[in-house]
């Protein structure tokens, strides 16, 4: 093999010996061979790191994957010790989130893998990390989530079911620009501070990407439907509700207080922030 490797060499040397702009060396490992050591490892590292890019370089003949919490030689170590890979074609490196150019409002529409559209909830932190709330029906843990056809976060957090309290998604966004706003009629309005569960008889703003913004009353707290349990109950005193405003902000004047569940009867039903709140998840307010 080495022999016919030294011949290959030496034919396209003889081609190419007019053009001093190519060089033709021997590599370790080809383009194909890291690519999969590269993948292997961000699979491998995805569960306990911060991944922030991945990629071959050719030149070094190295697979790189660059990681944005500090942790290195921790990485590596994990990485050699557990798996069967070869770590010294493998480069871990430190590197923060590449910056898109999105920016993220409650109330934009989003979809998700299945080209389902919802409603952005409201922007936040869960764990540490720049996040985004919006429904939980319809979602799947780790689905990928995008808005305006770009990838802005994958779903990290997942909560519905007949059995639990709530209807939400909580999805890590580390790579887009989060917003303290949330959609009016008129505009946006600033989110500065929450409400955890708002009291019958409280009016409420509710902002769907389909059918804009909506005045409801409040008129029963912790309702079980079949789908979910704990849910809050409002009547719509003006506006409609339709189909896409999933997900979407449920405010009282600059303050969130939970996100669109559905519609039944003429009334509106959305998930309260006690929830959100109580699975770590913060909301941004400034």
């Amino acid at each position: 093999m080495a022999l016919i490797l030294v011949k290959v060499i030496q034919y396209y040397n003889s081609l190419l010996n007019d053009f001093d702009c190519i060089i033709i060396e021997k590599a370790d490992y080809s383009y194909n061979e890291l690519s999969n050591i590269c993948n292997e490892a961000v699979n491998i590292l995805t569960e306990t790191y911060d991944i922030s890019s991945y990629y071959v370089d050719i030149k070094k003949n190295k697979a790189i994957v660059t990681i944005a919490n500090n942790e290195l030689p921790e990485s590596k170590y994990y990485v050699s010790k557990n798996y069967d890979i070869n770590s010294d074609n493998l480069q871990i490196i430190y590197g923060e989130h590449v910056q898109t150019e999105a920016t993220l409002t409650g109330g934009n529409k989003i979809t998700n893998s299945a080209n389902l559209a919802f409603t952005l909830g409201v922007c936040g932190s869960y764990g540490g990390y720049s996040s985004i709330l919006t429904c939980g029906h319809d979602q799947s843990l780790s689905a990928s989530i995008y808005q305006e056809g770009s990838l802005i976060g994958t779903v990290a957090y997942l909560r519905y079911s007949s059995s639990t309290s709530g209807d939400f998604s909580i999805v890590k966004t580390p790579s887009v620009t989060l917003t303290n706003k949330v959609k009016t009629s008129s505009g946006t309005k600033s989110i500065t501070g929450t409400v955890s569960s708002p009291a019958i008889g409280t009016y409420v703003y509710k902002y769907g990407q389909v059918s804009g913004e909506a005045l409801t009353y409040v008129n029963a707290v912790n309702v079980n439907v079949t789908s979910c349990k704990g849910l809050t109950r409002a009547t719509l005193i003006s506006g409609n509700t339709q189909g896409g405003d999933s997900g979407g902000p449920y405010t009282i004047g600059n303050s969130f207080c939970g996100i669109h569940h559905g519609t039944a009867g003429g009334d509106v039903f959305f998930t309260p922030y006690y929830y959100m709140s109580s699975a770590g998840f913060v909301v941004k307010t400034n």
